[in-house]
């Protein structure tokens, strides 16, 4: 097929005047130069020795991935979402050994891996309704909160279920009871009852207005972000896989403090948490990061009172944030072991480009961690958060100065010695564990995605 026509109009966007003009009232990134490097490489400190930091005797990673599986060739846009949340246990001196060979071999790792959970979730995405349901929004709202049901540690016992860890998540937030939790309003668009309460029960529940199905998920509302005539629900999916790290992190902690009463803050202090990603939590679900740093902090405060040191958990950032795309633009400027903890003031001027300064701080509704830079000795740039020190936002001004003076993260020296003995040779910005548990994690192209495209064409109930 002749494509003239398409570079015609290409042409004639290129040499339009108005465009021509346009571009050039723009301004854009750039690589500094002159001062701002000087500045740039003043704002760093040099990390000092950490080598004699004591290394927690085990990891564990947390991650997830999403697909969205065509039901039908000859239907087209009709979808059912899968996520995989995958949580690895992993031995800190089985890791350093294997990081020590010059080659890895493939069977350590994949006896290193037999302590590792996979979750697996079908959810409804587009033209695919569940169960009963009437509509695919209702679809994905029901089978959301049969996962969190039915997710549990011993399936005998509820309170081992993810539901009730997002019941303990809300009464943080609310100060409500941990068995229950309000909607603010009713899901249902043609409803308008405020304030809808539900209970941490089995029990079908519904709304005392319009009297249809109401779910603990609900919570969530994630329910939102899905079209009943959308070709896909893959943003959906996507927002549930990256808060589904943070509800697991949530549920980690809660469950090493049931399963342990009188041990469990030992238990924490032998522990490193590594997250993909920032330490944060947007969109609808962003209510939940406040929640993580109330109950962090109240962790951090009992363990320090018994000579323990603070909670270890690292979000480790890597594409897809701009954080890290200006990190690599000015690495060859950067110092090696040098580290630098964002202040809001740096990220305005530099990473953002010159973004008029917020009225609150950076990430004042998502965040619970706070992102640093680091290039180690050998150069590599790994830009990692670590839990904010404080349980609240509330004294904002002191908050948006304090947190980005490194010296106030009592874990700092312990994280950069466990990124250091863990760097990864395969990916220089990521570290071992995380390279491993995103190879188990990921719902692959090829050959993984087409073995779920025949699962859903075979099971779907015409």
């Amino acid at each position: 097929m002749n494509n003239d026509g398409g570079k015609t109009s290409h042409i004639e966007i290129v040499q339009n005047p108005d465009v021509i003009e346009f571009l050039k009232s723009c301004s854009f990134m750039r690589e500094p130069t002159g001062d701002e490097i000087d500045e740039i490489i003043n704002s760093f400190v040099s990390v000092g020795d950490f080598s004699g930091e004591a290394l927690p005797e085990n990891l564990i990673t947390v991650n997830s991935s999403s697909y969205e599986a065509h039901v039908r060739d000859d239907i087209p846009y009709t979808n059912v979402g899968y996520i995989k949340l995958v949580t690895t246990l992993l031995k800190n001196n089985e890791l350093l050994a294997l990081a020590k060979d010059k080659f890895i071999d493939p069977f350590r790792v994949a006896k290193l891996m037999d302590e590792k959970e996979t979750i697996p979730f079908v959810l409804p995405s587009s033209n695919v309704k569940y169960e009963d349901c009437d509509t695919i929004v209702e679809s994905f709202r029901r089978a959301l909160d049969d996962f969190f049901e039915k997710t549990r540690e011993s399936k005998s016992d509820r309170r081992t279920s993810l539901k009730s860890t997002l019941f303990w998540l809300a009464s943080y937030a609310d100060g409500n009871d941990i068995g229950k939790i309000v909607l603010h309003k009713c899901p249902y668009d043609d409803c308008d009852q405020l304030n809808v309460t539900v209970l941490d029960i089995e029990e079908e529940q519904y709304c005392p207005k319009c009297g249809r199905r109401i779910y603990a998920t609900d919570r969530l509302r994630l329910y939102e972000e899905v079209d009943d005539f959308a070709p896909s629900n893959q943003g959906a999916l996507g927002r549930l896989k990256k808060l589904l790290r943070h509800v697991y992190l949530a549920h980690l902690l809660r469950m090493v403090r049931l399963n342990n009463r009188e041990n469990s803050l030992k238990v924490l202090n032998d522990l490193a948490i590594i997250i993909n990603g920032p330490l944060a939590v947007m969109g609808t679900a962003a209510w939940i990061h406040s929640c993580l740093m109330k109950i962090i902090n109240e962790i951090n405060v009992e363990m320090r009172n018994k000579g323990y040191s603070d909670l270890l958990i690292i979000g480790v950032i890597n594409e897809g944030q701009m954080i890290f795309a200006y990190a690599n633009l000015i690495r060859k400027h950067i110092l090696n072991e040098t580290i630098l903890c964002v202040s809001d003031e740096f990220r305005d001027k530099y990473i953002n480009y010159n973004r008029q300064a917020s009225s609150t701080t950076f990430g004042a509704e998502t965040y619970y961690g706070q992102d640093f830079i680091w290039k180690t000795s050998n150069g590599n740039i790994i830009i990692f958060d670590l839990p904010y020190f404080t349980k609240d936002k509330s004294s904002k001004l002191s908050f948006k100065t304090d947190k980005s003076d490194y010296t106030k993260y009592n874990n700092l020296y312990r994280a950069l010695r466990l990124l250091q003995e863990m760097r990864s040779d395969m990916d220089s910005s990521s570290i071992t564990p995380l390279v491993i548990s995103k190879h188990y994690t990921a719902i692959s192209m090829e050959p993984g995605s087409k073995v779920l495209d025949l699962l859903s064409k075979n099971h779907i109930i015409e």
